[in-house]
């Protein structure tokens, strides 16, 4: 009867703590990824350095599966509490961040138009990270 009552307690601590990583439990080897994006026929980009990375979780994410090249979406996100043009950062379904407010002016357009993000830099130490976006377009 113990060995029931502990097996259920082991059961749903798993399922609790696989519920509580989001995305986290894809694919290990997504890092180990060729990533092959033609950037012909784009003239020009903006780069910039990612907001809202403040939970652990995210912050977990990006060390383990956010690398340079990668692809990401940037995405309007019309029901923000704090910014009507706030555009969050997705990678392989998990959102990272966000666009910093003092940029959204010049990304916001871009977004109409065929573009395409990449992960330019990522920069950890203990608990600080700097992830920066490449964002690439036509004038």
């Amino acid at each position: 009867m113990i060995f029931i009552a502990i097996l259920i307690i082991v059961v749903l601590f798993v399922v609790l703590l696989n519920s509580n990583r989001k995305n986290i439990s894809k694919s290990k080897t997504t890092y180990e990824r060729i990533i092959n994006i033609d950037l012909t026929g784009f003239t020009h980009y903006e780069e910039f350095e990612v907001k809202g990375l403040f939970d652990e979780t995210t912050k977990s994410y990006i060390i383990q599966f956010c690398k340079e090249k990668h692809p990401v979406i940037l995405k309007h996100e019309k029901d923000n509490l704090y910014s009507k043009k706030a555009i969050k950062i997705i990678h392989e379904g998990f959102e990272i961040g966000y666009v910093p407010e003092e940029m959204t002016e010049e990304i916001f357009p871009i977004l109409n138009q065929k573009h395409q993000a990449l992960i330019s830099q990522v920069f950890y130490s203990g608990t600080y990270i700097n992830l920066y976006i490449k964002i690439y377009f036509k004038e």
